[in-house]
């Protein structure tokens, strides 16, 4: 409930000029500001003019403070109603004409892919929501505070995902093997046998 809480909805100026007092949440030790509630209208308006706006969003939207995305600014999460929920989807949105990398989304506060994915497509208001996804990823708060940490974000994450057949060739290297691996594996393990992805690069020499 917190991550809906704004003091009250911004004027068309405001929305502008960035010039209204945003709520603040902290979720599994991430200080998030949220620039428009659940339920409230995201907009963008440029020299007086809406070019966009989105009424009645899904989840609460902000930032994470303290991150830095693609273009600088701060890394943009969705924050829905299941704020036990330890997962985190990192969108890799593209421009839905053009195909190419813009930004990554993060989405919290929801149990799987198919909720982050549905949150994601009704955050816009022109139909194109899926149009947008590039590629999805799902990783453990504490991998994606890990994932923030190492700096300014500026490659699409999925193209450090692992398929299903490079997880089983990792889990079947051996002690040697690890040893040629570059600042070592970053997201794979086995947990009493099962295969469990909660990151997803690897580098190899």
């Amino acid at each position: 409930a917190a991550a809906g809480l704004r003091v009250a909805e911004p004027t068309e100026a405001q929305s502008e000029a960035g010039n209204y007092r945003h709520g603040h949440v902290k979720l599994h030790g991430l200080d998030i500001s949220i620039e428009t509630p659940k339920g409230g209208t995201r907009r963008k308006v440029k020299d007086g003019k809406t070019l966009w706006e989105v009424p009645d969003m899904p989840a609460a939207y902000g930032y994470v403070k303290r991150s830095e995305g693609r273009d600088g600014d701060h890394v943009d999460v969705y924050v829905g109603d299941d704020v036990d929920s330890d997962r985190v989807f990192v969108v890799d949105q593209v421009d839905p004409d053009s195909g190419e990398f813009d930004a990554h989304k993060a989405i919290l506060g929801v149990k799987d892919e198919a909720s982050a994915i549905d949150v994601y497509d009704r955050g816009f208001s022109d139909g194109r929501g899926a149009e947008r996804i590039g590629g999805i990823t799902e990783l453990a708060v504490a991998d994606f505070k890990e994932w923030l940490a190492q700096g300014a974000r500026t490659e699409p994450l999925s193209d450090l995902a692992l398929d299903d057949d490079q997880i089983n060739d990792i889990l079947d290297l051996t002690d040697e093997d690890v040893d040629t691996l570059v600042d070592s594996w970053e997201y794979v393990r086995a947990v009493d046998g099962e295969r469990t992805r909660d990151r997803k690069k690897l580098r190899l020499v």
